[in-house]
């Protein structure tokens, strides 16, 4: 908690000295930057100081009105996938519509090619090969990383309630499109008018994993920046959606595969033969 404030507070006080310095503009209704400022004409993106704020203003949300709406019982399994609507999806989009942006344009909502449809399908493999070594390599220097307790105890709750189905769409599906939409989507777009691609695909990818927390961040990193990667090679935001959802995905399945598997083993009617029949 104390290093999501820190990083967010530094966020906030950067915009707003860019605020003040661009205060004798924004005084004089110039157009060069104003986040209440209505453009009469339609308008290609956001600035980097819009979607920055944009940004901000929706993680606030979703860790504070969204913990809330996400643990409504009457909602059931429906509060988690309406907390990432409300918070990451509605304040982004309506802002957007207020600063008459072309969404589909800016956010790169082109349909993709079967090639790259494909692709992506692929590149889940290496990409989760790439976090589990990272994850290990890090777990080296900071042993705490490799606690997931929480993480595996809101799934099998999920899962009890809403059953498997339900657990997808709520842990794979619904951060596969929100996240990215806000991530990949806003402030990827934002970011990269002003910077250069390279450094625009490093500080996405690190506020990506930043925003799962300390512990969880450093894991994270190489699948933040890879995806960024990948919407930027791309040009369509529905590869990284794609990706993020079968990465998700795959963070479920494993788990099941290892009990069968080890059930399996362990089964005296296996054929597989067991260290007694070696000694035997």
């Amino acid at each position: 908690v104390l290093s999501n404030v820190i990083f967010f507070s530094i966020l906030i006080t950067y915009l707003s000295i860019s605020i003040s310095n661009q205060k004798d503009k924004i005084l004089s209704g110039g157009m060069n930057f104003s986040l209440f400022h209505k453009p009469k004409t339609t308008q290609t993106s956001l600035s980097i100081f819009e979607g920055v704020f944009i940004f901000i203003i929706s993680i606030v949300l979703f860790y504070t009105l969204g913990q809330i709406i996400g643990s409504l019982p009457i909602l059931g399994g429906a509060g988690l996938p309406l907390a990432f609507f409300i918070c990451f999806f509605l304040p982004s989009f309506m802002f957007m519509k207020y600063k008459n942006v072309e969404i589909l344009k800016f956010l790169d909502f082109h349909l993709p090619s079967w090639q790259q449809v494909l692709g992506g399908i692929l590149f889940v493999i290496p990409l989760y090969a790439i976090t589990v070594l990272f994850a290990l390599l890090i777990q080296l220097f900071v042993p705490e990383v490799a606690d997931n307790s929480q993480t595996t105890k809101l799934i099998n709750d999920i899962k009890e309630k809403n059953g498997l189905l339900a657990l997808f769409l709520i842990v794979a599906v619904t951060p596969g499109i929100f996240e990215e939409f806000i991530m990949r989507g806003v402030l990827f777009h934002s970011i990269k008018k002003q910077l250069k691609p390279l450094a625009a695909i490093v500080l996405t990818g690190l506020i990506f994993s930043f925003m799962h927390g300390f512990l969880r961040m450093l894991p994270l990193i190489p699948v933040g920046i890879l995806l960024t990667w990948v919407m930027y090679r791309t040009k369509s935001i529905f590869i990284p959606m794609l990706i993020h959802t079968l990465f998700n995905s795959t963070s479920i399945l494993l788990p099941y595969l290892e009990k069968a598997v080890n059930k399996n083993t362990l089964n005296p009617n296996s054929n597989i033969p067991t260290d007694n029949d070696h000694l035997q």
